[in-house]
């Protein structure tokens, strides 16, 4: 108990200087968990817990293998934990008392950093909030890449903006009751609002990048957006216990300038992932990605998260992408320098954390060479910016250095390279081939002592000596010197001896001393590349995404697009759904034109015959072409828009207490509210979660709405035929159908689909494709008999040419019917007389006289009907 003690007291010191964090103390090869940290770690790793002694006050302990760490903290920080590793910063032959220990580094979801504690390729976020009033300023980082941004604005969106990103870890202050991560799985980290002090964390800035000032970074008209910079960049310090070298600049991120695509529409659409199973496969990104590294990977993300909208640079990667699949041997050439690339960006911020493995530099100079190489074959194609010869320079002095320093080799015992460093190399000889020095040592002695019975001998007391029977102990030379005396023998030293055996029995510890001395001078030499990294780091990316484009174009049949600015026409030929045509045998392209004079598309037709297909295809080509992509059609002119919605399927939200309707309502309100001229809206049976005449009301509404006071490209899918009557009232409206065959009751989908309008639904023939009882079935179409013998009369609300875009519908002309008239039941005979009465009848000329009358008659004719 006595021993523990002091070990104890040493772990509650550094326990009590991170009492939100779990614990990892370094114990020789192992690092423990006390206390409730013990049970926490047990219980998310499946670790036996245990104690120190057997006493019951022992508090409960549980570890693992220091070299088990790198699997191990991933677990621990995905279940949500903080975690700060201890370790000893001293041998333990050298310490006096209790082994010194300190934290080398404080572990959360934003602050991952090296290649083996990650979970995945995908892009690490964490981020820092500062609002004042109603404007907020948001720095964001992956230190896993060293990517830096800020942005600054209204703080209206900013919680759809962080979901966009998808952070993992947010900073806040303690006294910000803004929640921005409602719904979301990130960890919100508050800090002390005192921190929140623009000209501290302006000196942190000007610090890490050397300048003399904002103007530089960027951030001189920006002080919410410094203040959170200089907080996240002070957090990286705090946590990381060195300063992140390898973040080497800050950059503007302002996503007005990108394609908007909300959250909503990203998971209707299934961009990243499919809505069934929650994975990759099946989503956009999973059959479009043909990206080689995971840099590139990364950066395809980004793209579709914030496609573009300048055409210049569209244009500028068709091009490439053409050229790229034009040349087949400068794409065999890249997909072959490309293939098992490293992740350079996490080498690099390993190299900038000072934390990266003798094996990963090693891994780093193989691909700066082929970088050099790729950057080479880039030198004259316009639109890539290839390194510069400074930039090329730096990266063939770090890949030399890294090559005359470093070799993993199985028969030497240090990475570092022989004839680096004398007196490294003279302590390898010791601790590999000390043995036989010091049997070198005894030949020679014998030799020169003339001693034939001269022996060796070594016991682990009194280490290496010279044995002498006590006969031939007379004739010892004056060197020797007695160390023990036997019954029958003497043993002896030499100065020789002794130094040598000291050196041989030290060599190891002090290999490991000055091995890491080295090492630890080197990575530091190399720091002074990572800006040339970095660059490299982007051009690798860059290349590959469009690359990977160019795969798609030859191995799919992916056509280059034409983009429009002026016209506002859409038009697809023999365009297919990228993903639903790798899941079927024979995918049936279809065609589409969409105008500025006939821009809202009215599809009608019934379930299963594709009219989700065909929608979501339309706003997922648009996206591919706004990244960059060539898209899955024969032909193709595309208009640039601003913004893309799409409000497809039911879901409801029982955390808020939304049902199907609900949700669905406050999508299209947030679409109507958002949703300009330049915009593409996919809206897919809207108004089904309410009774019929209700839900046509409100889809005629919604068009009108749209098609009036918006006006932008609307593609809209539904089973109310009455709405196809809006093409009759309007040129802004346009029908088109799902085609499918019907014979003898039975229907055939062709999944083609054309211009006009669908006669039936065909719901109930869908019902019996599912093999619903005929009772059901014989049921459903007497019922729909009935229904079908009233008729619903709807009349178009004309549009006011003089109404401002967007304006309420007060602008609309005084007098100007309703969206819904009432509905009209069948006119019996008796109306139908009566009305005959009252046609001719003009009640401004009538006399009293000639109205008697006509009372009479009317009251006659209802006498003769009772």
């Amino acid at each position: 108990m006595t021993e523990t003690k002091p070990l104890m007291a040493q772990y509650a010191a550094i326990k009590a200087e991170y009492k939100d964090a779990i614990l990892l103390f370094q114990m020789g090869d192992f690092f423990e968990c006390f206390y409730e940290d013990a049970e926490k770690v047990s219980d998310v790793l499946g670790l036996v817990l245990t104690s120190r002694s057997k006493s019951n006050d022992a508090p409960p302990m549980a570890g693992f293998p220091q070299k088990a760490l790198d699997d191990y903290l991933p677990r621990l920080i995905a279940a949500g934990l903080k975690v700060a590793v201890a370790r000893q910063m001293e041998n333990p032959k050298n310490a006096k008392g209790i082994v010194k220990r300190a934290v080398t580094e404080v572990i959360t979801q934003g602050t991952i950093a090296t290649q083996e504690e990650l979970l995945s390729k995908d892009k690490n976020y964490i981020g820092c909030v500062v609002i004042n009033g109603k404007l907020v300023g948001v720095a964001f980082a992956d230190i896993s890449t060293g990517e830096f941004k800020f942005y600054e604005g209204a703080i209206v969106g900013v919680k759809e903006l962080i979901e966009q990103l998808k952070f993992k870890e947010l900073l806040k202050s303690t006294k910000d009751s803004n929640n921005y991560t409602e719904g979301y799985n990130i960890v919100v980290q508050p800090i002390d609002d005192k921190e929140f002090s623009l000209e501290k964390t302006m000196k942190v800035l000007l610090s890490h990048f050397s300048v003399p000032n904002l103007d530089p970074l960027g951030l001189t008209d920006y002080p919410l957006a410094t203040t959170a910079a200089g907080l996240l960049l002070t957090y990286f310090n705090d946590t990381k216990k060195t300063e992140p070298k390898h973040i080497v600049k800050i950059e503007y991120f302002n996503p007005r300038h990108a394609l908007h695509i909300d959250p909503t529409t990203q998971r209707n659409l299934e961009i990243f992932y499919n809505l069934k199973t929650h994975r990759l496969e099946g989503s956009l990104l999973g059959v479009i990605d043909e990206t080689r590294t995971a840099m590139g990977h990364r950066l395809l993300y980004e793209w579709l998260s914030f496609p573009q909208t300048d055409p210049q640079e569209l244009n500028m990667r068709y091009d490439i992408v053409e050229y790229y699949a034009k040349n087949n041997a400068l794409y065999q050439e890249l997909t072959t320098l490309l293939t098992r690339y490293p992740d350079l960006q996490r080498l690099t911020s390993a190299l900038g954390l000072g934390r990266i493995h003798p094996k990963h530099l090693i891994v780093m100079a193989e691909a700066v060479e082929k970088g050099i190489s790729i950057n080479t074959l880039h030198k004259d194609l316009h639109g890539i910016t290839s390194l510069d010869e400074e930039q090329t320079s730096s990266l063939y002095k770090l890949s030399q250095k890294i090559s005359a320093a470093i070799v993993i080799s199985a028969t030497r015992p240090t990475f570092i390279t022989q004839g680096y460093n004398k007196e490294l190399d003279h302590l390898v000889e010791l601790s590999t081939n000390g043995e036989r020095f010091i049997k070198d040592l005894y030949n020679k002695e014998k030799v020169t002592s003339n001693i034939p019975g001269l022996k060796l001998s070594f016991n682990n007391v009194f280490g290496y000596s010279f044995e002498l029977s006590r006969i031939q102990s007379a004739n010892a030379p004056e060197h020797f010197i007695k160390k023990q005396t036997l019954v029958n023998t003497e043993r002896y030293i030499t100065e020789e001896l002794k130094q040598l055996e000291s050196q041989v029995l030290s060599a190891r510890d002090q290999l490991q001393i000055l091995e890491g001395e080295l090492y630890k001078e080197l990575v530091t030499s190399l720091q002074q590349y990572v800006r040339a990294l970095a660059s490299l780091g982007q051009l690798i990316s860059f290349i590959d995404v469009l690359l990977s484009f160019a795969t798609s174009a030859l191995t799919k049949r992916y056509i280059r697009p034409t983009l429009t600015t002026t016209e506002r026409t859409l038009k697809l030929e023999g365009m297919r759904h990228p993903v639903v045509e790798k899941t079927v045998s024979e995918f049936v392209p279809n065609d589409l034109t969409v105008d500025k004079e006939s821009n809202f598309l009215i599809l009608t037709g019934p379930n299963m015959g594709g009219k989700s297909t065909f929608v979501r295809q339309i706003a997922l080509l648009q996206i591919m072409a706004q990244v960059g992509s060539f898209i899955p059609a024969t032909s193709a002119t595309i208009p640039l828009v601003d913004k893309v919605f799409a409000r497809i399927g039911a879901s409801d939200d029982i955390s808020t207490g939304k049902s199907t309707f609900m949700v669905e309502l406050s999508e299209v309100a947030y679409i109507v509210a958002q949703a300009t001229e330049q915009s593409l809206v996919i809206l897919d049976e809207v108004g089904r979660g309410t009774s019929t005449y209700e839900g046509i009301s409100l889809a005629w509404g919604i068009a009108q709405y749209i098609a009036n006071q918006i006006g932008c490209t609307t593609i809209f899918t539904t089973h109310f035929r009455e709405l196809t009557d809006l093409a009759d009232l309007s040129s802004k409206f346009i029908n088109y159908k799902v085609n499918l065959k019907e014979e003898n009751e039975t229907i055939y989908f062709l999944h083609t689909v054309t211009k006009g309008r669908s006669d039936k639904s065909y719901g109930i023939q869908v019902a019996k494709l599912v093999n619903l009882p005929k009772e059901i079935i014989d049921t459903a179409f007497e019922v729909l008999e009935s229904f079908e013998k009233k008729a619903l009369s709807v009349e178009f609300k004309q549009e006011n040419d003089n109404a401002p875009k967007q304006e309420n519908n007060k602008a609309v002309k005084e007098g100007q019917l309703d969206f819904f008239s009432a509905v009209q039941p069948q006119e019996s005979e008796q109306s139908k007389k009566l009305r005959e009465l009252l046609e001719d009848v003009n009640p401004n000329t009538l006399t009293p006289i000639e109205a008697l009358i006509l009372v009479e008659k009317m009251k006659k004719e209802l006498d003769e009907k009772e």
